[in-house]
């Protein structure tokens, strides 16, 4: 029975500097709270002679407490140059807290080994996480170019930067979930990635469409390793030194008539993690390619807008090495099927309705081979712009 409760607001200025210059500046704030109730059940029966038993049926009940609030200043310019060429470049300094308050663990049950039987009864185990808090701060910035000299086209190149803390999970917790563990990390340090791109972007009257190439250089990656000792399916969070990754990406929306849009996206890419020991690969736990493909349709419906996506992801296997166990694992890909639709209504179509139904199909996947992601689930919302 876990719950996150996110509350969150931004404010934000647009400054026109003369005829050529725009700045947009803004403040960001959220605060995530976590309180989680977890039922691990663990049972095991094995006759290991004809006077030897193994029996343990124990269920424990792990409760954490958490919060993690993030605030985030940033300056964005936007400066129109010569020769149809735009530049655009910025900066962001985020502050991020996370801490762990409670984290308990009660464990009912018994536990028969060779040694003799040991009954739980509300027993306190050291089998939740760890408390703990942890402050991180960076600024980040970008720098682009975009050149519009061809109707209908515009063609850009940037640099940008990335810092990316870790979350209670990957710090704190530990996590039970598809037959496997997840051990969080307090000694994780934040991710930080420097961001290139080349790209063209191309709007036409039957198709919209947009190629990218990019490379990501990350320091102190975020990746996941079997425990040394551990059986497979134990697994701990843990920072490769530095992972590269590179890939292209495709955008295709096409435009049928003005009610019905078919429209795609598709990933290529390849990480390869570097490890302290010397160690590098490209069983990195990414999938090669991952894909979007579907159809919108958008109608006016008594004084309203009605749409609805009907679309496939799809996702290629993906395997991880575990440098301390020297062991590669392997998910396997996957495809769901999925629907959404949305009422919008009100005055300027304000407020809307939103329902949809997620992995029709029922498929079992998976992005860590510990957690199966959830079956045949529906989504409700209501939401309102003002």
């Amino acid at each position: 029975n876990n719950k996150i409760r996110t509350l969150g607001t931004s404010l934000q200025a647009d400054w026109q500097l003369g005829d050529n210059n725009t700045l947009i500046t803004g403040y960001e704030f959220t605060q995530d709270t976590l309180k989680a109730s977890t039922d691990a059940a663990f049972t095991q029966k094995m006759q290991m002679g004809p006077m030897t038993m193994l029996d343990t049926d124990y269920v424990t009940n792990r409760y954490v407490e958490g919060k993690e609030i993030t605030n985030a200043v940033f300056a964005a310019m936007e400066a129109e140059l010569p020769m149809d060429f735009t530049m655009n470049y910025g900066v962001r300094y985020t502050f991020v807290n996370s801490k762990l308050t409670n984290a308990s663990a009660l464990r009912n049950g018994h536990r028969t080994t060779p040694a003799g039987t040991t009954n739980y009864v509300n027993t306190p185990v050291d089998d939740a996480g760890s408390v703990g808090s942890n402050n991180e701060s960076r600024p980040v910035f970008n720098l682009g170019f975009i050149w519009k000299g061809i109707e209908d086209t515009s063609i850009r190149a940037q640099w940008s930067q990335g810092f990316r803390v870790p979350n209670l999970q990957e710090k704190f917790l530990i996590n039970s979930m598809g037959g496997g563990t997840v051990y969080g990390n307090p000694n994780l340090k934040p991710e930080k990635s420097n961001n290139f791109e080349i790209g063209a972007r191309y709007s036409g009257t039957y198709v919209d469409a947009d190629f990218a190439v990019f490379y990501n250089l990350a320091d102190d990656y975020i990746s996941t390793e079997i425990l040394s000792g551990s059986s497979s399916d134990v697994y701990r969070y843990v920072n490769a030194d530095k992972a590269k990754t590179f890939g292209t990406e495709l955008s295709l929306n096409f435009k049928v008539n003005e009610y019905i849009n078919p429209y795609a996206f598709f990933s290529v890419i390849r990480r390869k993690t570097e490890w302290a020991n010397g160690v590098s690969t490209y069983d990195s736990g990414t999938p090669a390619f991952t894909a979007r493909y579907g159809l919108r349709t958008d109608v006016s419906l008594f004084n309203g807008r009605w749409t609805t996506d009907t679309y496939l992801r799809s996702s290629t296997a993906k395997k991880t090495y575990s440098v301390s166990s020297d062991e590669t694992t392997r998910i396997a890909g996957y495809t769901t099927f999925n629907f959404a639709t949305a009422y919008h209504f009100g005055p300027k179509k304000a407020y809307s309705a939103n329902f949809e139904v997620l992995n029709i199909t029922n498929q079992l996947y998976g992005y860590e081979t510990s957690i199966y992601e959830p079956g045949r689930r529906v989504n409700f919302k209501l939401s309102a712009k003002y």
